[in-house]
């Protein structure tokens, strides 16, 4: 699906575990990052269920099992991803695809969730639309 990448982020591992950088440096710089935030997910809690209307959001999975569901709401495609546990993954999605994330694993996973504004910020720009929930 186009309107979700999954961007390679860079990252550093070595004996202690692995380092990432996640947030896009030229949006920072442009100053087009707002409402960064970092949900937790309990083992088979589900976060997202929504879209944005004007803005990219970008999700950083750090760890999984975990469940990646897309739904693009113009043309009805669906595409899922499954994060593997050690292996994190950032992706942006566009405006209009409805994201849904859920913990598969036996313990609390993190995200790290930003947007980028392609225009004024609106208290409406997130709508809600449950496509994935916590029994499936």
């Amino acid at each position: 699906m186009k309107e979700v990448e999954v961007i390679d982020c860079i990252q550093h591992e070595d004996e202690r575990g692995w380092v990432a950088w996640p947030v896009i440096s030229h949006l920072l710089v442009q100053g087009k990052i707002s409402d960064l935030h970092v949900p937790s997910m309990k083992p088979g809690a589900v976060r997202g269920n929504h879209y944005h209307q004007h803005t990219n959001e970008y999700a950083f999975v750090l760890s999984g099992p975990c469940r990646a569901l897309f739904y693009n709401n113009t043309t009805g495609e669906q595409w899922e991803f499954v994060v593997t546990q050690h292996k994190p993954k950032l992706f942006k999605i566009h405006p209009n695809v409805t994201h849904a994330f859920k913990n598969e694993s036996n313990q609390d996973i993190f995200l790290v969730c930003y947007n980028e504004s392609l225009q004024e910020r609106s208290d409406t720009d997130t709508l809600r639309r449950v496509i994935l929930d916590a029994g499936r």
